[in-house]
């Protein structure tokens, strides 16, 4: 296993909302734990809560990404690390721009929250109406729980489609020809 995926895979970020009252874990790349600070969560209204845990996935985020960065230097040697940030041709220039404009969205599991982003920097979290008086605290926190890997899931597709047509666009010869099969063998 490599520097960087070890690392990685030993990921542990906590974070908190702004107000305080909503608690984040990141570990193991992708696995979220979210809770509240005791009594905390029948505070809220809908629209203020959607933009705590929009602030939290922002937070958790860029803990990500520095730890990515980290990882990277770690395993690279630092001006490897920092070329690889850096766009080495206009084609990569490209990708890293449009990259930057994929938009990904998550629907928990029983369509009681919605979370998107456009290029991990804007976040949006959308409640159904009625959410914080229907569920109790522990469904919620399920439920934001099962957005998480389907926005992962639906960032991962945009950005397989933004390559592929990449790559199609600057190594046509590759997609030109059908792919040649070998003969069986004997």
């Amino acid at each position: 296993m490599s520097v960087y995926a070890s690392m990685m895979d030993r990921l542990d970020l906590k974070v908190h909302s702004p107000d305080r009252n909503i608690r984040a874990r990141l570990t193991d790349r992708t696995r979220l734990e979210l809770s509240f600070v005791p009594e905390s969560y029948r505070s809220y209204a809908d629209g203020s809560l959607a933009h705590q845990v929009a602030a939290v996935a922002r937070l958790l985020w860029v803990g990500r990404r520095r730890a990515s960065l980290i990882a990277r230097k770690e395993a690279l040697g630092e001006s490897s690390a920092a070329a690889y940030e850096e766009p080495r041709s206009p084609e990569q220039r490209e990708f890293f721009e449009r990259r930057a404009r994929i938009e990904a969205t998550g629907e928990s599991d029983n369509g009681w929250v919605t979370v998107a982003t456009v290029g991990w920097t804007h976040w949006d979290v959308t409640l159904a109406p009625r959410t914080v008086r229907t569920l109790h605290e522990v469904q919620f926190c399920r439920e934001v729980e099962s957005a998480f890997p389907r926005l992962l899931a639906d960032y991962r597709a945009e950005n397989a489609a933004l390559l592929d047509a990449l790559h199609r666009k600057t190594r046509p010869e590759y997609f030109d020809h059908p792919a040649r099969r070998r003969a069986p063998r004997r």
